[in-house]
Order: C-alpha cells, then structure tokens, then sequence
C-alpha cells in the first residue's frame, strides 16, 4: 500500500486513485484500509472467481510472460544444453518479467479489462456464463402426469393462445378472466400468467417461486417412469384392399393417423428418458449444493468477503465491519490464550490433587490394617474369655475417622472469568475449607 501510495500520488497529487484488488484478506485489514481512507485511496475488490475476466494481470500480462518465459527456456536450453532450475530461474524469469512488463502492455491490460479507459461493454454475458461443469442451475424434473403443476401449465399455455394479442380489448371470454377478480376485469395475457403463478404457489413445487435462495432441503419430485410400447400394434385396417374412391382416401388418412401416434410416442419416450436423466443431474447437483452448504456453515466465519460479491473496501460499512471484525477475533484469541493458561494452571491442580489423593488412600489402607488387626485381637480375647467363662467387658474397638476426599478440580472453574490464576486462587482456598471441614 505505501509503494501504491509513493507511486501513485505523485502522478495525481490531492487526487482520489483507484486501487483493485482480489479478496485475499490481507487486503482488508484495519492498517491497509485506514491507510487508504486517509490518503484518498479507494480499494476496489474483485468479484470471487472472477480474476479471469476483470483482472489485466491474468487476462494479458500472465499469458505474455509465460510465452517469453518459455521462449528463454529454449533459449537456454539451445545454446547451453541446460534446463531450467532453481539455480538460474531468477535469471531466466527476470529477463522474461522486464520483457512482459512494458508500459504497453500494462495499459492495454487496463484496457481490455475495461478499468481504463472505462468500458463496462468488454465484459460481455458470454464471458460471465455459468461453467456448466460447477454450475448448480437447473430446471427441476417433475413428473409428466397431467395433474398438479402440469395441468396448471397446460391450462395457462391454452388459455394464452385464446387471448387476443390487444391485451386493452374486453374479453369475451369468462373462463379467462381470474375467479378472483371483478366482473368487469378484463382478461390479459399477464393476468393468465399470475393466475397460474397463484395455482403453481398451492403445489408442492411453490419453492420454486420464492425469493429465498435455493437450499438442498427444498423437496425435489421424483419422475414415475411409465412401461410404454415401443410401437403400435398395427390396426387390421391397414391390410384391406380398397375397392371405392372412399375407402383409398379413407385408408390413407388411416396411414397418416398411425404414423403421427408413432411419432408422437416416440417423442413421450424420449421425453420421459430425458427426464429421468435431469432429475440424475439434479440428484447429483443437489448433493454438491448439500457439500457447499455445510461448508459454508465454518466457512466465512473468519472471512468478511466469504460471499465473493464485488465491493469498496475503503467503504465506511465495510470499514466498519472489519473494525468489529478484528475486536472479535482479539476477543477470540485472549480467550483461547486465556483457556491455554488455564488448562496448564488446571493440570497443575490435578497433578497435586492427584498425588493427594494417593497419599490419603494409603494413610487410610495403613489405618485399615490397623484396625482390622486391633478387632482381631479383640476378637481372641473375647472368645478365650467366652470358652473360661470370664466376664469380658472391652468395647469393640472402633472404625477410626478418616480424611475427607478433597474435591477433584474442575476445567470450567479455571476458565470462569477469563482468569485460571484467579480461579486456581479460588479452588484452592475453596478445597482447603473442604479439608478442613
């Protein structure tokens, strides 16, 4: 930005300059662009997926410096037998970059991309089509049964071709003119297409109507594949022999009846093949929509331009947006530093519970051992003085006490408020009034 700044402000000083640039989010960050608000720089970014069309450098530069490139590379290798590596590639490219990176060339990059002179007609709607190997548009497979959006299509085609082309003349027409409309509507061709717009809206297919984008839980109709024959069974009729003027005419017509149902069901068949190859095509894209889908659900998460749209980067909304941008991803990092002090102060704490723990298990098997030897003298006794019949007073000994389990530290308390030393303060005073207790 500052070489953009040097080079460009002395051409046109206490001038506005333009400056485009890709998506990369190295170009939007707060010290690039509050370095161009200030210095009347207005950044430009490309549309995603697009550099090959709107960018000189892919469109003119690139393709002129891989040819000389190339044509030094022969160069080398003809006159020295040696083959381009990384021991001469920089020589090698830095002929080739001055070569393709002529003041001519530059400006007819500008050019032929329409930045300047501006011409918005170089990017023509051929250029900007859908690949058709990543495109996710399609029309949806629904099943030629003549009910439901079928039918719906066929009255409003019929009723279409019933409409005068003077759409201001009164209809004569009832059926035309729509049932929610008054008496003195007349019937137009536009009025034709939002009834069956209304009727389509009541299907099963209404989502294709909406002004919501297109998502992979939007129920897509399966084709019901119909047997058909692959021909007619040939009517006995074709096989007389015509005696009258009539009957030739008559078997003639017969002839051209059978051959147009041929036709017809030839194209049913192939109709029905092709829809069962869309709905295929569909399937297929409506599974990569459910990929991109998912995604997109952890991507653009650290990204301001994760929807590839043109915009001004230098904008205040923008500008604006990547300041809140950075204030959450600070936050988000003092967090995870905060929970990575926390964890190494937590597993401190569970080492030295831990040792404690095993220090009071063994002080209390110790215990144990003692008093089950104390009950067993106490129990010999008691039973000799039980077999000389002497009188045997001795309380039983007692279990003695034992120190509480200290309670095991806890990951969360280390990580409430931000703090693990505050929270290691906390859980200690807290455990050792547990103790104590």
């Amino acid at each position: 930005m500052e070489i953009f700044d040097e080079q460009t402000n002395k051409k046109s000083p206490g001038k506005y300059r333009l400056l485009v640039v890709d998506g990369h989010n190295s170009h939007y960050t707060i010290e690039f662009l509050l370095h161009a608000r200030l210095n009347m720089i207005i950044v430009l970014c490309y549309p995603a997926h697009g550099t090959h069309v709107y960018q000189g450098l892919d469109v003119v530069i690139f393709s002129v410096l891989k040819r000389f490139l190339a044509e030094a590379r022969d160069t080398l290798l003809r006159d020295t037998g040696a083959s381009l590596d990384k021991t001469n590639f920089l020589e090698i490219y830095a002929s080739a970059h001055t070569r393709a990176l002529t003041k001519e060339n530059i400006l007819r990059a500008f050019a032929k991309t329409g930045v300047w002179p501006f011409c918005r007609d170089v990017v023509t709607d051929d250029m900007l089509a859908p690949s058709k190997e990543t495109s996710c548009e399609s029309h949806l497979p629904v099943p030629p049964a003549p009910t439901g959006a079928i039918k719906i299509l066929t009255d409003m085609f019929c009723k279409l071709s019933l409409v005068e082309d003077d759409e201001t003349e009164p209809s004569n027409r009832p059926e035309l003119i729509p049932s929610n409309a008054s008496s003195t509507s007349k019937a137009s061709k536009l009025d034709v297409i939002l009834e069956a717009v209304d009727s389509l809206s009541q299907t099963d297919i209404a989502h294709i109507f909406n002004t919501t984008l297109t998502s992979s839980s939007d129920p897509m109709s399966h084709t019901k594949t119909q047997t058909i024959p692959s021909q007619f069974t040939p009517t006995p009729l074709l096989s007389i022999d015509p005696q009258t003027d009539n009957e030739i005419l008559l078997l003639a017509a017969l002839r051209e009846a059978e051959a147009r149902n041929q036709i017809l069901l030839n194209r049913t068949i192939e109709l029905q093949a092709s829809n069962i190859l869309n709905e295929a095509y569909c399937g297929k894209l409506k599974r990569h929509l459910a990929h991109q889908e998912n995604k997109k659900k952890d991507k653009g998460k650290g990204t301001l331009v994760g929807d590839g749209l043109p915009r001004v980067l230098t904008g205040d909304a923008f500008y604006e947006a990547v300041v809140e941008f950075r204030k959450a991803k600070d936050a988000e990092e003092r967090d995870a530093e905060t929970r990575k002090d926390a964890k190494v102060v937590y597993a401190a704490a569970l080492k030295e519970w831990m040792e404690g723990e095993a220090a009071r298990k063994a002080e209390k098997e110790e215990l144990m051992i003692e008093y089950r030897h104390t009950v067993a003298c106490w129990e010999k006794v008691k039973a000799r003085s039980a077999r000389n019949r002497t009188k045997f007073d001795l309380p039983k000994p007692k279990m003695p006490k034992f120190d509480k389990a200290a309670l095991r530290p806890r990951m969360k308390d280390f990580i409430a408020g931000g703090s693990g030393k505050e929270n290691e303060n906390e859980n200690e005073s807290s455990d050792s009034d547990s103790e104590h207790e």
